[in-house]
C-alpha cells in the first residue's frame, strides 16, 4: 500500500436518520512526510480529538539519551473546536518522555472529557530470545459430545517422518500431551495448554509450543508441521495449524496525559504497565479509558509468565 502522509477525516450528520457526509478533512501538520502514518490511530471526546502518527519524526526523549535527538519515535497531536458545526484546530502535540527510535509512540489512544492514553509498541534494545514455534491442535467431535472414548481416538505424527503417538483420546490432558509429543515424536522438550472446557462441538483445543526447539520464526517451514489422524471407527474430526509469529523485540506500554493547573495543556502525568511484564506481550495495542479505569490489551500475552 501506499507510505503517504497521512490524512484524517471527520463526517458528520445533520440528524438522526440521516446519513454522515464528510465535513472537513485533516491533513496534519506542515511538517509531515511520507511514511508518518497520520491518522493510524484517533481518539475523539466532546470537541476535542487526538490524531497519531506513529512513524513520524520527533524527538527522541530519554533518560539515558542526551541531547534529544529527532527520530523516528512517532507523534500525537490534539485538536479541538469551538462547537459541532465548526472545524477542528491544532492545539498542541503531545511530549512523551522515555521514548526511543522505532517506539511508535501513538500505536493506540483513547481519549476521556480530561484525560488521555497513548500506547507504544516499544522496540527495546535488549535482546530476546528467539520465538519459540507454537503449534495448535484440535478435535471435533461430528455427534457431540464425544460419549465414547474407545469411538473417539485419534494420534498425531510429523509431517515428513513415519514416527507418530499412541492413540489419544478427545480428553487427553495436557501432561499426557505432552508425555506423547516428547516421548514418540522425540520432539525435545515442549509446553502444553488445554481448553479447560470442552469446545462448542465436544472437542478440546492444545497449544504445543516447542521449548527447545529456536528457530527465527514460528512458521511451518522452520519445524516440521505436526499432522492429525484419527481413528478409523472415530466419531472425531481433527486439524491442525501453526501460530505465526511477531516481529521480534516488540513490548509495549502506555503514557497517561492530563490537563496541567491551568487546564488548557496536556501533560504526561504517569506509565501504565502490566502486573507482570512479559517479553513481546503486546501490551498496550489497544486501549480504553472512561473516568477513573483505563484497560489495555495484551494480545500475545501468554497465561503463566513463562516468556519473561
Amino acid at each position: 500500500y501506499s507510505k503517504g502522509k497521512g490524512a484524517v477525516y471527520v463526517f458528520r450528520r445533520s440528524e438522526k436518520g440521516k446519513p454522515f457526509l464528510a465535513s472537513q478533512a485533516i491533513f496534519g501538520p506542515d511538517d509531515l512526510h511520507d511514511g508518518d502514518g497520520f491518522g493510524h490511530s484517533i481518539a475523539l471526546a466532546n470537541n476535542k480529538a487526538v490524531i497519531c502518527a506513529p512513524h513520524k519524526t520527533t524527538n527522541s526523549i530519554h533518560l539515558t539519551l542526551l541531547p534529544h535527538q529527532p527520530e523516528k519515535v512517532g507523534a500525537c497531536f490534539v485538536y479541538s473546536r469551538e462547537d459541532k458545526s465548526s472545524a477542528f484546530k491544532l492545539d498542541q502535540q503531545l511530549v512523551p518522555s522515555n521514548v526511543l527510535p522505532g517506539d511508535r509512540f501513538g500505536w493506540s489512544v483513547a481519549m476521556a472529557s480530561n484525560r488521555i492514553i497513548v500506547a507504544q509498541r516499544e522496540e527495546t534494545p535488549i535482546k530476546f530470545d528467539r520465538p519459540r514455534p507454537v503449534q495448535v491442535v484440535k478435535t471435533l467431535c461430528e455427534h457431540p459430545p464425544c460419549k465414547h472414548a474407545a469411538a473417539s481416538m485419534f494420534r498425531l505424527r510429523w509431517d515428513d517422518s513415519p514416527h507418530s503417538t499412541q492413540l489419544l483420546s478427545a480428553t487427553t490432558s495436557a501432561n499426557q500431551m505432552r508425555t506423547a509429543i516428547e516421548s514418540n515424536l522425540i520432539s525435545g522438550a515442549v509446553s502444553v495448554s488445554r481448553s479447560v472446557l470442552s469446545d462448542e462441538h465436544g472437542g478440546h483445543t492444545w497449544h504445543i509450543t516447542f521449548d527447545s526447539h529456536y528457530s527465527t520464526f514460528r512458521d511451518v517451514n522452520e519445524i516440521p508441521a505436526i499432522q492429525c489422524e484419527v481413528f478409523v471407527t472415530s466419531n472425531l474430526s481433527c486439524e491442525t495449524h501453526v501460530e505465526h509469529g511477531i516481529p521480534k523485540k516488540l513490548r509495549g506500554k502506555a503514557h497517561l496525559f492530563d490537563f496541567d493547573e491551568t487546564g488548557k495543556y496536556w501533560i504526561e502525568q504517569s506509565f501504565l504497565f502490566s502486573h507482570a511484564p512479559q517479553k513481546q506481550d503486546l501490551l498496550a495495542t489497544s486501549v480504553a479509558i472512561d473516568g477513573n479505569f483505563a484497560v489495555a490489551g495484551a494480545p500475545n500475552r501468554e497465561l503463566l509468565n513463562i516468556n519473561s
